[in-house]
């Protein structure tokens, strides 16, 4: 029975107790209604207790042809990408590489991969991660460069088809026939 009454008798005092200490502690401390603002604002439109936000980060990334290779920039006309890198497409972008993560081959045979591999006409894939809309006006700063070499001539094949304002060879199939030139089909032999 004593620890019964004895645990009541805390409870009563911790009730009792609670109203009181918030009471006594003032405003701003977590007391009643007429409670302080916790933060101040610093004049700058911000609070004083709180970190500013960081920007949102957005990673491009860019497929394209090397136009020029400058000390520590490469220029680029920009032929794919992902979504974001699409959106430039035809764009002659200049990239800030010095920081950059440059996988090249050493084309130049001086033992070292690095900008100067970078060469006119190459196929370049290039990695930025930034905050904010990218225009060809401004310098960009590349995470990533990676030269895939030099750009493929255009071939043969690729040429366009069915092109009929071409000059033909002479003894050409399709040439129109005189009727009266043309000599009949040899006759088939039997099958013995």
């Amino acid at each position: 029975m004593n620890l019964k009454r004895t645990i009541a008798a805390f409870g009563v005092a911790a009730l009792v107790a609670c109203p009181a200490g918030a009471a006594a502690k003032g405003p701003g401390h977590g007391g009643g209604k007429d409670k302080a603002p916790q933060s101040v604002e610093d004049g700058t439109g911000g609070t004083g207790g709180k970190k500013p936000k960081k920007p949102k980060l957005r990673t491009y990334e860019f497929r394209g042809i090397v136009a020029a290779v400058n000390d520590g920039t490469v220029e680029v006309t920009i032929t794919g990408g992902n979504k974001r890198g699409r959106e430039l497409e035809r764009e002659r972008i200049t990239f800030d590489v010095t920081d950059a993560k440059v996988k090249v081959a050493d084309v130049n045979g001086d033992g070292q991969r690095d900008l100067a591999d970078v060469a006119v006409g190459d196929r370049v894939r290039i990695q930025v991660r930034v905050a904010g809309p990218i225009s060809s006006s401004r310098v960009v700063p590349a995470r990533q460069l990676h030269d895939k070499g030099p750009a493929k001539p255009p071939s043969d094949d690729d040429a366009p088809k069915g092109d009929d304002d071409a000059p033909k060879p002479p003894g050409d199939d399709d040439a129109p026939k005189d009727p009266g030139t043309e000599t009949p089909p040899a006759p088939e032999a039997p099958a013995a």
